[in-house]
């Protein structure tokens, strides 16, 4: 562990070359990165919120969407604005109009969001860890024929507790190896950066259309950043 959070490192398959060192310019590759971040609480009693949002933004060019977040702040900052990050929950609703029409326009971006109805799960018997291993699943199969020899870089919230952490890190591993792909996984503070913050916006989205009923950010939203689906519990 350093100061930037957690690091763990799985090569699944070797390339031509043979390389199979980490430490190579795997930028070059081309590689996919995945940001996930999340909306709501982990708290699975009555006193938690009824939903937990989880949503993936997959970016093929992260420097390129990374670079349009960028320029919505320097022009917030030259504008008078003190916008050091975005944070959906946080920002005011004219900074958030201006990030969700920024977002809208990135074409290099996918999103994969799960809803979680925790009310769902409160008389099953499953744990946070079960949920989080249902996703992990899910989000592997979602990126599987996306990758095409492409290695994945996942880079998780670091809200999630050691054992959920060990959930999806063994979900991923799993699944991954079936599909021989190639990846890289993190779990870092991820406030900071300008691409899960595409994920945190999308999240918050879905989160206060399902837990509040207020629908006005989700449709702000092309239908391809948009779509949703239930979480499904798997063995």
């Amino acid at each position: 562990m350093d100061n930037q959070g957690t690091f763990r490192y799985i090569k699944l398959k070797f390339n031509e070359a043979g390389t199979t060192s980490p430490r190579r310019n795997m930028f070059s590759k081309k590689s996919i990165f995945v940001f996930i971040d999340e909306s709501g609480n982990f708290d699975f009693s009555e006193t938690g919120t009824r939903h937990l949002v989880l949503s993936a933004a997959i970016c093929y060019r992260p420097i390129r969407s990374s670079t349009k977040m960028l320029d919505l702040k320097y022009s917030r900052y030259a504008s008078g604005y003190n916008t050091p990050g975005f944070h959906a929950s946080q920002d005011r609703p004219n900074t958030r109009n201006e990030v969700f029409k920024v977002i809208s326009a990135i074409k290099s971006i996918e999103v994969f969001t799960t809803i979680i109805r925790k009310r769902e799960f409160a008389q099953s018997g499953l744990t946070p860890q079960d949920i989080y291993h249902s996703f992990g699943i899910e989000l592997a199969e979602q990126l599987h024929g996306k990758t095409s020899g492409r290695q994945v870089v996942f880079i998780f919230d670091k809200a999630f507790k050691a054992k959920e952490e060990a959930a999806l890190f063994g979900t991923l591993k799993t699944r991954l190896a079936t599909f021989e792909t190639q990846y890289l996984i993190y779990f870092q503070n991820v406030s900071k950066d300008l691409n899960a913050q595409i994920a945190d916006y999308v999240a918050w989205a879905n989160f206060v259309c399902f837990e509040r009923e207020n629908a006005y950010w989700k449709n702000l939203l092309p239908e391809r950043l948009s779509t949703h689906h239930f979480l499904e519990v798997h063995p």
